[in-house]
């Protein structure tokens, strides 16, 4: 059993993940035995939980080229990756089933979500003084409350000037230091 994603490795939140596989039931030597071999009759993908493990959900995949109808098939499904966690990688587990009911082992890959696009950083001015903040990269540059759109992970250093006459006293919210 051998399982990829497409893309491979990682993909940003929200984008579908093309899950292919090739499921194999002729694994077993049968000079001397009495192991048949059947065709694959179905195969799954279970999100972060094992088949074997409480709470797992199994999501059908389908023969790739349409029919479960060989002992070896390769299989494909997509999954969309709107609502999972971000930064942690996740482990896809993948098994086939033959003719007969019998599940064969399992296979992983990992996958990593991420997030793009922009976040937005509002500076919110309290207190009766006065002053500017700005930022560094460039994006604010305010006296008032203003915000700016910025990368989703890009780290950036608000830097803050009284007036004469004012005091700063300092950050506060989300994610704030210094």
């Amino acid at each position: 059993l051998s399982v990829a994603t497409v893309p491979a490795g990682s993909v940003t939140q929200g984008q579908s993940v093309q899950v292919t596989a090739t499921v194999n039931d002729t694994r077993h030597n049968n000079t001397n035995g009495t192991e048949p071999t059947q065709a694959i009759a179905a195969a799954e993908v279970y999100v972060d939980t094992p088949p074997w493990g409480a709470g797992a959900t199994p999501v059908a995949l389908a023969a790739s080229d349409g029919t479960f109808n060989s002992t070896v098939e390769g299989v494909v499904g997509t999954l969309s990756t709107a609502g999972w966690t971000t930064g942690s990688p996740h482990l896809l587990f993948v098994r086939g089933r033959d003719a007969a009911g019998n599940w064969g082992p399992v296979s992983a890959v990992f996958l990593t979500v991420t997030v793009s696009g922009n976040q937005t950083l509002a500076v919110n001015k309290t207190g009766s003084g006065s002053g500017t903040v700005t930022s560094n990269p460039a994006g604010i540059d305010c006296g008032a409350t203003c915000s700016h759109a910025f990368p989703y992970d890009q780290s950036v250093e608000l830097s803050a000037a009284a007036a004469a006459g004012s005091t700063f006293t300092g950050w506060s919210g989300e994610g704030c230091s210094g």
